[in-house]
Formats: structure tokens, C-alpha cells, sequence
């Protein structure tokens, strides 16, 4: 199988990509190859840019590019193997082009197929998917077709196809909005209070197994940093429960998915309390805390429900916070 992070083997820029996303790019990469090397019956290879410093557990078959033969590399990859789990930032439509490559080239693919990753990547598409089936969003849409001068204020302008906050923002007033030629990349939407909070999914052919929700923690409102497991059962059971309604609304596919919701107030419990705001199709930074809660293998998990074999929720046996470098301390 080949395992691609999009970062990490340079396919993404030069192979020099700096910032929160090449932290936990590699983060992820290093944590879902040493969990993958324990699963009986595969054979791994990983594609790294010749300057990258990922921890590869022995036993994996890495390949080191240039920035210059990354794209080649990994198409060239995709004919040596059977299967394919991707790994990429949705920005501007890159996931999605590298799942469509691997797709046409006849590989098996353990992460979300190219009519989910689609979905999923458009902000704006999503949240009028989900909210035509009864999903709480937030209220918006793409600022171009907007009327700033009728919505209500401040409001959150985040980037339609972006990844990891990146690119995110409040704004307090209209005259805060980007140049009238930038809207058509934006969505704006109500500023909804609560806490972020995110679950995660191994999907596949019986259905999706929850594998653990955690609180999303920032260093300022939306730099994203890391997480919190376990949740409080209240807190949990309502991020299950908006999650799974979430993933059924969705159209089927297989692989790790992540969604981040904000949960209201204690004070007002109630489901109209709790919206979601974006899904991730592909692997997230929450996989380096839930692997660290619990005892279990999750990425032989994730192989096994997209294979269509029946498995229930990890249960979560310690307490821990986890950083987007993959730093974990016990709570």
C-alpha cells in the first residue's frame, strides 16, 4: 500500500511548506505508518522529500523525491501498488486531484473516495447539503453571493476550499471583508458561540465506526493547536449523536473522516444549540490523541471497516492532551 502525505513527500509547494499544516502533516504521517507497520499481511511505501525529517518506523519502504519529480513519483508509485491511503489538504482542490489520480489508475483507496472528498472540500457545498437534510450549520454562504450589507455582524469569512483553519477569521464589519475581486474563494457565515469540538469516523461498506470525539483546542480563536480526550458523557453523547446524524447525511464512502462541530453552552443543551461546521475527508490531527487514549490499532481498524468488517468504538483508557506536533502528555 501506498501512503502518501501530500506535505511531507513535497507534492504540496517545494517541499518546503512552512506552518501549522507541515507540522501536522508529518505528525500524522509518522503516527499512521508506526500503527500501520503493526498490521500482518501489507507492505508499506511512503514517499518523503529529500529534505524531510519524518519518522519512519523500519519496515516501510520509503522513496525520497525532489521537489521537482514529487507529482511524478507518487503517480509513478501508484502503478507498483494495490492500494492507496491519501493524505492532503483540500486547498484549492489538491486532495481531490491526487484522489482522482489514484483512482484512475485502478488503486484500491482506504482514504474517502473523489465524490466524497468533492462534497466535503466545497465549504459552501456541504453546508447546503447537510442543512437540506436537517442539519444544524451555520447560517451563509459563498461571500460573493452574499449580501454583506444585510448580514449580521461580526461574522466568521473562512476560505471555501481551505484546510486547518488556515485562512480563517472574525470580521466585525463589512469594511473587514477581503477586495470585492478575492470573494469568489470565501464563504461567510453567523459566528455561532460554543465550544469546537470534532469525532471521527472509520467508514466503509457496513457503515461508519465512531472512533473517539475530542475538544479542539486554540491558541488564539483559530489557530488550531491540538485536542483533548475524553470529553465530558454529556458533551460526548450530543457530538456522537450530531456527528453520526452528520455522516448519514453524507454520501457513503470508506476511510477516516473527521467532523468539527461547536457544541452551545451547557447552559443550553438542546440539539438547536450545536451546529457542524466543515468535514474533513481524510485523515486529522485528532488520530494523535485518540491512538494515544486508547489500547487498540486504529489505523488496522480503519483498514478493517473500509474492508467491511463489523468492529465497535475504541474504548478510550486514559486521559490525554495532544498537540499538532504529536507531542501527547497524560491528563
Amino acid at each position: 500500500m501506498l501512503v502518501v502525505e501530500s506535505i511531507c513527500a513535497g507534492i504540496s509547494g517545494d517541499g518546503h511548506v512552512a506552518g501549522s499544516l507541515a507540522v501536522e502533516g508529518q505528525a500524522m504521517l509518522s503516527a499512521l505508518l508506526a500503527n500501520l507497520n503493526r498490521v500482518d499481511g501489507w507492505q508499506f511505501l511512503t514517499l518523503l522529500h529529500e529534505s524531510g525529517s519524518c519518522v519512519v518506523p523500519h519496515g516501510v519502504d520509503v522513496r525520497r523525491v525532489t521537489g521537482k519529480n514529487a507529482r511524478s513519483e507518487f503517480e509513478k508509485s501508484l502503478g507498483v501498488v494495490d492500494a492507496a491511503w491519501i493524505i492532503a489538504p483540500e486547498i484549492d482542490g489538491e486532495l481531490l486531484e491526487l484522489t482522482d489520480f489514484a483512482e484512475s489508475a485502478g488503486c484500491k483507496l482506504y482514504s474517502p473516495d473523489s465524490h466524497f472528498v468533492a462534497m466535503a472540500s466545497d465549504k459552501s457545498l456541504t453546508a447546503n447539503h447537510l442543512a437540506g437534510q436537517g442539519i444544524a450549520v451555520p447560517s451563509g454562504g459563498p461571500l460573493d453571493a452574499v449580501d454583506s450589507t444585510e448580514f449580521t455582524f461580526p461574522a466568521i469569512l473562512k476560505d471555501n476550499w481551505g484546510a486547518g483553519s488556515q485562512g480563517t477569521r472574525l470580521v466585525k464589519n463589512e469594511s473587514e471583508l477581503p477586495p470585492r475581486r478575492e470573494w469568489l474563494r470565501y464563504r461567510l457565515e453567523t459566528f455561532v458561540l460554543g465550544r469546537p469540538a470534532s469525532a471521527s469516523f472509520a467508514c466503509g461498506t457496513n457503515g461508519p465506526v465512531l472512533m473517539g470525539s475530542s475538544w479542539q483546542t486554540f491558541a488564539d480563536r483559530f489557530e488550531y493547536v491540538g485536542g483533548t480526550i475524553p470529553m465530558p458523557t454529556p458533551y460526548a453523547e450530543r457530538a456522537e449523536r450530531l456527528a453520526r446524524q452528520t455522516i448519514a447525511a453524507m454520501p457513503a464512502t470508506h476511510g477516516y473522516v473527521g467532523v468539527d462541530m461547536m457544541l452551545g453552552d451547557a447552559s443550553d443543551p438542546g440539539a438547536d444549540s450545536d451546529v457542524v461546521l466543515e468535514i474533513n475527508p481524510r485523515l486529522t490531527t485528532s488520530y494523535l490523541g485518540l491512538r494515544a487514549a486508547t489500547s487498540e490499532n486504529l489505523a488496522e481498524l480503519v483498514l478493517e471497516v473500509a474492508d467491511g468488517v463489523v468492529r465497535t468504538t475504541p474504548k478510550v483508557v486514559r486521559a490525554v492532551e495532544f498537540r499538532c506536533d504529536g507531542s501527547i502528555s497524560r491528563r
